[in-house]
């Protein structure tokens, strides 16, 4: 079979290449595209190449893309925020009669902490032939827009395939110290630089409450870059104007799989790191100092959970109980996501 993969962003690559790697290991053919939209900021950094050293890989723009498709493939993965190109590839599949199959899907659990968007981005998945969601929550949310046709959009909770290597990882971890409180950021969640600049200080708080602990700041990316969620005001740069800080608080761009087996608890926002580790039953609170009670942020889509607080409660020692079952319905994780995603493409054709 022959399958062509159009990718936009570090989080759809690292999520379908498990997939590719698996195809290819069971001699399917697959080729890679990362598409760069024309007159857009180039979002393919150092780190985006370094993710792709060891694969053959095209970057092209829309036109391009066109053209390629004329290559008769059976299947066509759309690893994109969404956008017009989604739209596009369906309507050119109509026009030129060929009869490759559309898969799009999602990549992080906070579908709908953006109204507008979320149907905006359903309303886009709707041309596709599948649709990957990361749990059967995603499923009822999107079920519930009334905006797919199942006669015309399969809807198939894969899970992520890039968790296969966490929970594959987790198995192996023995009894550690657990002595870091860590920090994920969600590059532009808060937005404003004040919003940003009291987070810091709050963590400062934090570091100081607990200072048996390391506080981990773990940013989402260590310097300005195009992205999805395009960061500004970072927290390292931040946090290093700041004098007279503890000891304990530092900035780490270690891997967070590194972290995770000597982490006490976690915090963040919004971020999917934040799913992570609760996945791994690493206790992580969703802070809402800066939402409020609604879901500026996304903070408010963890409230089933029961893992929402504020960062006062952290320094008070007052921890909400987790509903680690819950998780379980908002990511899939049991290691079989990228059998689960290539069984449900090649079940296409």
């Amino acid at each position: 079979m022959k399958i062509l993969f159009i990718m936009q962003f570090d989080s759809f690559i690292k999520t379908l290449l498990p997939v590719v790697d698996y195809l290819r290991n069971n001699n399917h053919s697959t080729e890679l595209i990362l598409y760069k939209r024309w007159r857009k900021k180039n979002w393919i950094s150092k780190d985006i190449l370094n993710l792709m050293k060891n694969y053959d890989y095209k970057i092209q723009s829309k036109q391009k893309i066109f053209k390629q498709l004329k290559m008769k493939y059976e299947i066509v993965v759309i690893g994109t925020t969404g956008g017009k190109i989604i739209k596009s590839i369906y309507k050119f599949r109509k026009n030129k009669k060929l009869n490759f199959k559309i898969v799009t899907g999602y990549i992080g659990a906070l579908l709908d902490n953006d109204k507008k968007k979320f149907i905006k981005g359903v309303k886009t998945r709707s041309y596709s032939d599948l649709i990957w969601v990361p749990g059967n929550e995603a499923i009822k949310k999107i079920i519930d827009t009334e905006l797919i046709n199942p006669n015309d959009t399969q809807i198939i909770n894969t899970g992520l395939p890039r968790f296969d290597k966490l929970f594959k990882l987790s198995k192996s971890w023995k009894n550690q110290s657990r002595d870091l409180i860590l920090f994920l950021e969600q590059p532009t969640f808060p937005k404003t630089y004040t919003e940003r600049r009291n987070l810091v200080i709050q963590l400062i708080n934090i570091a100081i409450r607990y200072p048996k602990h390391t506080l981990v700041i773990k940013p989402r990316f260590n310097k300005k870059i195009g992205h999805a969620h395009k960061p500004k005001h970072l927290l390292p740069e931040i946090l290093n104007k700041i004098e007279n800080k503890p000891h304990n608080i530092k900035i780490s761009n270690t891997d967070i799989y590194s972290l995770f087996p000597n982490t006490d608890f976690a915090l963040t926002i919004s971020s999917t790191g934040g799913l992570e580790s609760l996945l791994v039953n690493i206790p992580t609170y969703f802070i809402n100092d800066f939402c409020g009670n609604n879901n500026l942020y996304g903070t408010e889509y963890f409230k089933e959970i029961g893992s929402i607080t504020n960062t006062q409660n952290i320094i008070n020692g007052k921890f909400p109980e987790i509903d680690y079952n819950s998780v379980n319905d908002l990511v899939l994780f049991d290691g079989t996501s990228t059998q689960k995603f290539v069984d449900a493409i090649v079940g296409l054709v």
